[in-house]
């Protein structure tokens, strides 16, 4: 399920404005499984009993009511989990502190259980299969681009390591998206978070087909509040990608001959190794002409 975003929100979210993710989760998954499926929904309530406690605080005797809730949320998954070997598909951002925790890494067919330090805390998260892509851009498209971006290849690619996604254009004709396989391998797949970043790229695909926009210019940034319905700089992913880049020796020596910078590349740049004679590289800062010098053994 792609389609979470319902698109509204309440005054009562306050300045973030945006609606509840899980609940527009929610209500889109019953909605596409009652329509589409034609599936028979069942919803249990129960009456959750008032405990009372009385506990001495500051000298002063206080009756406190004691929050059942979290407990009869554990006992259910548990329970859900001994019939059915696994837990209910809506539970996989729950953190019920009542289930006693492993003593170790365990790894499920649906479920991966991190342990963190002194088993104090964990994090719950979901093994999501590998999403067709294309068949979601072909939804988003339909969706909130009235299918204006041209049928292009949107693939998963397995060189990128950091940058989540990136539309290819040549001479402001839209060619391809690539989407990082390994990032979002890391992520579990989540569709939401693929979603965003598919949106992000076909945002650029539109504008570049239909303006001959480039880059995250105002139109850009309206258009992805338009579409996400959140207000915020665009521009980046904030994905961890510790451990996913490269480690490349740099083995060309930089130095300008002006204000005598010395840095280092990984490679020698295309344009110069093609005409060596015919181009050259200048300092942003002084203005001084730089060489390039191959090390054999810098690491």
């Amino acid at each position: 399920m792609y389609f979470w975003r319902c698109g509204h929100h309440v005054n009562e979210r306050g300045k973030n404005q945006t609606c509840s993710i899980t609940n527009a989760r929610l209500y889109h998954s019953i909605e596409k499984d009652l329509l589409e499926t034609g599936s028979v929904w069942k919803v249990y309530t129960w009456t959750l009993p008032v405990v009372k406690h009385t506990i001495n605080i500051l000298g002063t005797e206080t009756t406190v009511i004691s929050q059942t809730y979290h407990a009869y949320e554990s006992c259910c998954i548990k329970k859900y989990k001994e019939i059915t070997g696994h837990i209910p598909l809506m539970c996989d951002n729950c953190d019920p502190i009542y289930i006693k925790k492993p003593k170790n890494k365990i790894e499920m067919k649906s479920q991966v259980f991190m342990i963190g330090q002194n088993n104090q805390t964990r994090k719950m998260t979901t093994q999501y299969p590998k999403p067709n892509i294309k068949e979601m851009f072909n939804k988003l498209n339909d969706c909130h681009f009235d299918k204006e971006i041209p049928n292009i290849p949107v693939v998963w690619n397995n060189r990128m390591t950091t940058t989540a996604g990136t539309c290819r254009s040549q001479n402001f004709r839209v060619k391809k998206i690539d989407l990082c396989n390994k990032l979002f391998k890391t992520l579990a797949y989540d569709p939401a978070k693929i979603e965003n970043t598919l949106i992000h790229e076909m945002v650029h695909a539109y504008l570049i087909h239909k303006f001959k926009e480039r880059g995250h210019t105002p139109r850009f940034q309206q258009m992805m509040k338009n579409i996400t319905g959140e207000d915020k700089n665009h521009r980046c992913h904030n994905y961890n990608t510790k451990g996913l880049k490269r480690k490349m020796a740099k083995k060309i020596r930089c130095e300008c001959l002006r204000c005598g910078l010395i840095y280092y590349k990984v490679r020698m740049p295309s344009s110069l190794m093609k005409n060596p004679n015919e181009c050259f590289y200048t300092h942003r800062g002084c203005g001084g002409v730089i060489t390039f010098k191959a090390l054999k053994n810098k690491k």
